[in-house]
């Protein structure tokens, strides 16, 4: 669960969310992932679950869902040689077991409340009655029952961009379907000004501390402000830093914090230049770039 699709969620007239209870064999997503269907419509409004063909069963069964305004399970199987000329088409070899559940208005209320704790938590947990079609939070570990499916749902990632730049806009709009709280900080009003449209994120105009599992990225290009930055940074063990800089930049920055004491331990942590090597140029490339080594660094 993201801000993304609980945003797409609470918006969605008649939505059948689909989540993946169970997967075998060779399948296109993995047991957890989620995607939001609309009356209507030929793929998902949010999320994706398999291949067009895929989808297309799963809307059918969906509809089903919708009509009896109560959860359905079912099994979408490609083992079988014939499944590439009947059923789903997708010849994948997998099996995919998916709980469709009609959102009603009470449920709306029920996912309403899950935008703090994404935000901070504490984590909680979504029990999902698949017989009456019942939705609830609880805060303690649920009891488990025949027919519960129980979703844990912890706050996301703090994802903290130091720099009101246009490579933040590009991270930040990128960030939005992943799960990261993104937070933008900086010390100029007027450029933070030009972030505060853009839905979920943060903003930050002076003394933000990152927090240990926080992923940061420094951009701000002012040489005393990222150096701060970055050694706040460091002491609070952050998961993941990274310093848009020149190597000379960086080093100097190093050497700085090495005269104060900065373990080369810590200083060899830090991801700077930062992003994957793909050759990226644009501001576009170099945001995919950077978001694709922190989700490798998290999922590691």
């Amino acid at each position: 669960m993201n801000f993304s699709l609980l945003d797409s969620i609470l918006r969605t007239r008649d939505g059948v969310l689909a989540t993946i209870i169970g997967a075998s064999g060779h399948t296109y997503k993995k047991t957890g992932q989620q995607a939001l269907y609309a009356p209507g419509g030929i793929e998902p409004v949010h999320g994706n679950l398999g291949a067009l063909c895929a989808d297309q069963e799963i809307i059918a069964r969906a509809d089903e869902a919708r009509a009896s305004e109560k959860p359905l399970t079912v099994t979408i199987d490609t083992t079988g040689a014939m499944d590439e000329l009947m059923g789903s088409g997708t010849g994948c070899g997998g099996t995919l077991t998916l709980l469709l559940e009609p959102i009603g208005p009470a449920h709306k209320r029920t996912y309403a409340q899950l935008g703090a704790h994404l935000k901070s938590g504490p984590a909680v947990f979504l029990v999902h009655d698949t017989e009456t079609g019942d939705l609830r939070v609880e805060t303690g570990t649920p009891r488990p029952g025949e027919s519960l499916h129980i979703e844990r749902i912890a706050p996301l990632t703090p994802l903290v961009l130091f720099g009101a730049t246009p490579l933040a806009r590009r991270i930040a709009a990128l960030a939005a379907d992943m799960d990261f709280v993104v937070h933008l900080a900086d010390w100029r009003p007027a450029f933070l000004d030009l972030f505060r449209s853009m839905p979920g994120i943060e903003i930050q105009t002076r003394g933000f501390s990152p927090p240990p599992d926080a992923c940061v990225v420094l951009m701000s290009h002012s040489f005393q402000r990222d150096l701060a930055a970055l050694r706040d940074c460091l002491g609070a063990g952050c998961r993941y830093v990274g310093v848009l800089s020149s190597r000379s930049r960086r080093d100097r920055m190093f050497a700085a914090l090495a005269a104060e004491g900065v373990s080369a331990n810590a200083l060899s942590s830090v991801h700077s230049p930062v992003g994957l090597d793909i050759g990226a140029q644009t501001d576009a490339e170099i945001a995919v770039a950077i978001l694709a080594e922190i989700i490798g660094t998290l999922r590691a």
